[in-house]
């Protein structure tokens, strides 16, 4: 599998596959990497990272650039000036969040991940019609070849129960055996990371980006802002 990244730009229906980037204002001490999903403070006009604990706030985009927050008397750009911004409503954008799920017990049907709770925000059905692939197989029952990769057909709360097809996982999933997951197109609710560079998959609350596309090939999963400061939006959710 490929390393985890940042977000990246994918492509945007809106403006026939050109990137729309604009400058904003920055203060020189901010930091910022590029790829992290960043907002437009309204208080101040400086573009800041998200800062945003429940993650249901709109944000104006993802950085272009990185700004080192330090001062720069060589390069304006690095002296606070300015960053360069992905900040069309309708980009859309990628990134490999590398989101492991790991087996407490299972079933030729059923992968049960006791991670996967109302607790850390999960309701019923938040990963039906997502996928699983499979990634390794610590247990002493699993057959179904790495890199297997399943549709989940429904998912459980109660105890974390990913449910899949009849006989899916051949040999039956057991504790310890790993596989990636992919949330449902169409899905929205899913958190950042603490750096605001990727998706968190295990973490689910947030109401500001929604998943447009999964390549479980490529594993990769692509989002857009569902609340973006450039369009109509409530204040917050």
């Amino acid at each position: 599998m490929a390393a985890i990244g940042k977000m990246e730009y994918a492509g945007d229906p809106g403006s026939f596959d050109v990137p729309i980037i604009s400058e904003y204002p920055i203060a020189t001490a901010t930091v910022i990497e590029k790829g992290e999903v960043v907002k437009l403070d309204l208080a101040t006009g400086y573009i800041v990272a998200v800062g945003d604990t429940d993650q249901d706030d709109p944000y104006i985009g993802v950085a272009a650039e990185s700004h080192t927050g330090v001062a720069d008397t060589q390069n304006p750009r690095e002296n606070g000036l300015s960053i360069k911004v992905y900040d069309s409503p309708t980009a859309y954008f990628k990134c490999r969040p590398n989101i492991t799920t790991t087996a407490d017990s299972g079933t030729t049907t059923n992968w049960v991940d006791g991670e996967l709770v109302g607790g850390a925000g999960f309701a019923d059905d938040s990963f039906s019609g997502g996928y699983l692939k499979i990634k390794g197989r610590a247990g002493a029952t699993l057959t179904v070849p790495i890199d297997t990769v399943m549709r989940i057909k429904d998912f459980t709360v109660a105890a974390g129960t990913i449910i899949l097809e009849t006989g899916a996982l051949t040999g039956a999933a057991a504790a310890a055996d790993t596989a990636l997951l992919f949330p449902p197109i169409g899905s929205f609710g899913w958190d950042l990371n603490s750096d605001g560079t990727n998706l968190d998959i295990k973490a689910k609350g947030g109401e500001s980006l929604q998943i447009v596309r999964v390549d479980t090939v490529n594993e990769y999963v692509y989002w857009k802002f569902r609340l973006h400061q450039k369009q109509g939006y409530m204040i917050a959710i």
